[in-house]
């Protein structure tokens, strides 16, 4: 009996530093994911503003998609590998990050502000989102 009430005890600690993982994890990977769209989006708006490449940047071409599909895909990608370096698992940070986008475009349309590049930007989100959550 006391070897059974051991491996209990043990099992409910390991349960505990397992949940306290994939929450230092969440807030790790949310905090990072926030830094780095912004770091991002700052980033290729500076570059943008140099006259030269504003002309490779924002002429309608493959080139401006880099505003769009780069600040969410690099944040997700961010996000997820803070949170793998800290739990081993990228599916509680995917989740929330989906979960992100897919509220940012029910926004979008009840807040009566829609642009296609955020509304792009949010599709490209959740696919980046979707791509982590559904590798392992």
């Amino acid at each position: 009996m006391d070897t059974q009430s051991n491996r209990i005890r043990v099992h409910t600690a390991g349960s505990i530093k397992r949940v306290l993982s994939h929450l230092a994890a969440l807030l790790c990977g949310a905090a990072t994911f926030v830094v780095s769209f912004g770091i991002v989006t700052i980033a290729l708006r500076f570059l943008g503003s140099i006259p030269f490449l504003r002309s490779i940047l924002f002429y309608p071409s493959d080139a401006a998609w880099a505003l769009i599909v780069l600040p969410p895909s690099a944040a997700c990608f961010a996000a997820v590998w803070i949170a793998e370096k800290i739990s081993r698992s990228v599916r509680p940070i995917s989740a929330v990050i989906a979960l992100f986008w897919l509220v940012n475009i029910a926004a979008i349309f009840l807040m009566h502000n829609f642009t296609w590049q955020e509304f792009l930007q949010s599709i490209a989100g959740i696919i980046c989102a979707g791509i982590f959550l559904f590798q392992e």
